[in-house]
This record gives C-alpha cells, structure tokens and sequence, in this order.
C-alpha cells in the first residue's frame, strides 16, 4: 500500500488521473479542499502508524515537509517529497541524519521530461571535448494558480530552473561551489540571479508577471551552444559556426503522462538497477537555494 499526503491542484490535476484506478492507494488531507468529494471514499480520517507504506508521497506546502518525514518516517519505506522538497539545506541533513531505514527522493518532476534528458545527452557529450563558459535561464508567464498560501518564486518555481541546470549538466551530484554576485529580488513577481557556480557564469531569471522565453542555454569554449525550451516536448537547438541545427527532443509526453511516469518508476524503485533520474540527488539544488537566500538576507 502506498500513501498520499495532501490532496491540493497538485494532487488533482496531475496524481489522481493516474490513480483512480489503482486500489494499493491511500489519500489523507487534515484540511480537505471541496475538489477531494471526488475521491472522498479514498480518503482516511488519521494515518495509522502501525502500518507500513512502500511509498508515502508528499504534496502538501514546502513548509510542512521536514515535520511530516520526521513523524512518519518510521511507517515509510521511501517518500517522494515534491518539489520545492526543503526549506533549507539543514531541513534536509537533518531529517537524513535521523531517517536511516527510509530514501529519501526528490519529486523535481522535470527529471522525467524527455526534451530534458536528451538535452542532458548532448551536453554530457560536448562536456567530453569543451568546457561549458556560460548557463543562462528564462521562464516567465502571469500566474494563474490560487493557492492557500503563496510560496515565493524562490521556494517554489525557481528551484525547477535550478535543479535542471544542475541536472542537465550532470552537477547534481559533484562538489558545488556557488557564488551569488548580483539579485533582483521581488520575491511574490519576479528575481533574477546573477552567479558563478563552479566557475561558471550561470544566470537564471523567473517572472510570474509576464512572459519570458522559457529557456535554458548553456555556452561552451568551443563556439557551440544548446538550447532547451523549458516547457515539455520543448524543441532542442544546437548552433555551430552561426549554423542552427534542431535535435532530437525524444518521445512526445502529456503532463499526465510525465506523472504516470512517475508513479510507475516509485512503484518500482526498489527493483531499480540504474537510477537515470537520479532522484536520490537533490542536495545540490538546496545548496544553491540556500546560497541565494543568504545573499538577500545580506
């Protein structure tokens, strides 16, 4: 049996539709929306911690994730912890240093994007024969969401950018060296970091009032860059010699099926050999976070 912890927009539009259908889920939300009638025989009253689940997922604010691994992580045999997973760094070193039995995973969905991991094939590639100078980042559109608390960019959206250039060039799990050298930060419309991430120009800007290219592009020493649209089944670019080349950008997903995905790869995490998505791999991602909200409280 498996658990599912908080039953917002998240849990609606993208875990039920893959759920409904499965009988080895449990729902539990200790203040339930009025979309949970949908579902609402699925859903218990209290969790039972004499019981065990293979997976207990976690979708409810970012701010409630550290408590609610630390109560149930005895009952858990992993727990997939939806982005933004932490508030800080220290969140999760300590929550690691008490859960020994449990794993830990990193719900950055984008992991799981195909246009994603072909673009991290090529630039894995290019990497082998030049170094890569400069990483930029754009994404940005009016916010439409409504939820009952507004998280800012920074502990929300903006992790997805970071956590996919640290992904996508292969520094999710390398010694991570971040310098923060300038921020605009109007931290509920929009923030723009400028950084050296292991000696790499890497900047990375997020507006919720207005659009921006939604795109990621990664210079290297050799004259070659690549660019990624950001949004699922985004087109891939190479340009060489002022030539612009279009690449493959894998196999074509909806967003229902990027978390059917999901769900198939935790129903056999345990089976699994090779990790591609390297979920297990996201300290990197609150480093980063960590060092840019030092740098606004200085």
């Amino acid at each position: 049996m498996n658990l599912i912890i908080g039953t917002g927009r998240v849990f609606n539009d993208y875990y039920y539709p893959n759920l409904k259908n499965k009988s080895n889920y449990k729902f539990f939300d200790n203040n339930p929306s009025e979309i949970s009638q949908n579902f609402k025989d699925r859903l218990i009253n209290k969790i039972d911690k004499n019981k065990t689940y293979e997976t207990i997922y976690i979708l409810t604010p970012p701010s409630t994730h550290f408590q609610l691994i630390q109560d149930l992580h005895s009952i858990g045999k992993s727990f997939y912890v939806e982005k933004p997973t932490f508030s800080s760094l220290i969140e999760y070193e300590t929550i690691l240093g008490e859960v020994k039995d449990s794993k830990i995973v990193g719900g950055h969905s984008r992991r799981f994007f195909s246009n994603y991991l072909c673009f991290k094939d090529f630039i894995l590639n290019e990497m082998k024969d030049s170094k890569i100078t400069s990483i930029s980042a754009f994404e940005g559109s009016p916010y439409n969401w409504n939820p009952q608390k507004l998280e800012s960019i920074l502990d929300d959206e903006f992790t997805h950018l970071v956590d996919s250039i640290l992904f996508i060039t292969g520094m999710e799990e390398t010694n991570l060296e971040v310098q923060i050298k300038k921020i605009n930060n109007d931290s509920f419309k929009e923030i723009s970091v400028e950084s050296l991430v292991n000696s790499m120009n890497v900047d990375i800007q997020y507006s919720r009032s207005r659009q921006l290219i939604n795109q990621i592009n990664i210079k290297f020493e050799n004259g070659v860059s690549y660019h990624l649209n950001t949004n699922l089944n985004g087109e891939i670019l190479k340009i060489k010699n002022n030539n612009i080349h279009i690449l493959n950008n894998g196999n074509k997903q909806s967003a229902l099926g990027v978390f059917s995905e999901v769900i198939d790869y935790m129903e056999n995490f345990s089976k699994n050999n090779v990790d591609k998505y390297n979920l297990l791999k996201f300290k990197n991602t609150l480093t980063a976070i960590d060092a840019i909200n030092e740098k606004i409280k200085s």
